[in-house]
């Protein structure tokens, strides 16, 4: 290989590697926790990698980061900020049953489906605010899908202070 064979294929390399790492930080990213409702599972300050991606067929129980603010009566949000992003576990998809402790909130009986494009998402804390407060969410609020959590939090007096939000870190 001539040297300008080598050089031609050192900056093939370079710009693989470059456009790979752009398309990972369009696809991955990384979030803090900020709350309780998701203890034990997670808490205030653990860092989590969340997949950007649509809902699509995951199970239920599945670990979703959702756009918010959700839910009606809330604060008008502010259109020129960053909507937050909130961790909850899907409860249940379009197609599956609607869990018992969301039939009130979403005006439904014992063995309903839930509608095609809505979906349930529960806080794993009794306590946390999810779809028994919300009803059915739409599959659009879905941010991406958590992945792993990258480091967790030592215990430590914010985590009494904050409430279920999530900051990120793109």
């Amino acid at each position: 290989m001539t040297r300008s064979g080598t050089t031609r294929s050192g900056m093939t390399a370079v710009i693989a590697l470059a456009a790979a790492a752009l398309a990972a930080r369009k696809l991955l990213v990384v979030l803090t926790v900020a709350g309780s409702s998701m203890e034990p599972a997670y808490r205030s300050g653990d860092r989590l990698l969340m997949l950007r991606r649509p809902l699509g067929r995951a199970p239920d129980g599945t670990v979703i980061v959702l756009r918010g603010p959700l839910g009606a009566g809330g604060p008008e949000p502010d259109k020129h900020a960053a909507a937050p992003l909130i961790v909850k576990r899907l409860g249940a998809g379009p197609g599956r049953p609607v869990p018992g402790a969301v039939l009130t909130a979403v005006g439904a009986s014992p063995g309903t489906v839930v509608p095609p494009g809505l979906l349930v998402a529960l806080a794993d804390s009794p306590a946390g605010t999810d779809s028994r407060t919300w009803g059915y969410l739409t599959e659009d609020t879905v941010a991406g899908t958590v992945i792993c959590r990258l480091s967790r939090a030592t215990a430590g007096p914010a985590a009494a202070r904050l409430t279920g939000a999530m900051s990120s870190h793109e």
